[in-house]
């Protein structure tokens, strides 16, 4: 077995490499920010689709929403599939995002059902303005990955 031990120069070179390599994954993770904005339009293009709908009689609403979330998540699974190369902290992000999401969500759900801001007396609207402050989670960590 020989024993190739390299020469400076090419240890240089290999550590240049490497760095560039690196540099190439950090950058793939800012498809991680799509991912997120993606999310958080779906989320808020359906509370908007879902505050428009009337309550009383018959409505297609329910059609459009689920027809909006299918194409979110294909949306979503396209983007992801596209990625070729991220990091492991670019997964912790995301991951950690929609944890993030998910508990701040229901936090939302939680105070506005809680506090009577959702009710059958309450405008549509106040979904939608639920729908904003919940996405909170979902645009800062876009905005983090983002200037990584």
């Amino acid at each position: 077995m020989p024993d190739h031990t390299p020469t400076p120069r090419d240890a240089r070179a290999a550590l240049a490499e490497a760095d560039s390599q690196a540099a190439r994954v950090r950058r793939s993770d800012r498809h991680f920010r799509w991912i997120l904005l993606t999310l958080v339009a779906t989320y808020l293009v359906a509370a908007g689709i879902f505050s428009a709908t009337s309550r009383p009689g018959p409505s297609f609403g329910w059609l459009i929403l689920l027809v909006l979330v299918v194409g979110g998540v294909v949306g979503t699974g396209l983007l992801i599939w596209w990625i070729r190369a991220y990091s492991r902290a670019g997964i912790l992000w995301l991951t950690g995002a929609a944890a993030a999401f998910t508990w701040w969500n229901a936090i939302v759900c939680a105070v506005s059902i809680g506090t009577g801001w959702w009710g059958t007396h309450q405008p549509n609207y106040h979904f939608g303005m639920s729908a904003l402050v919940g996405v909170t989670p979902l645009v800062v960590a876009a905005w983090l990955v983002g200037r990584r």
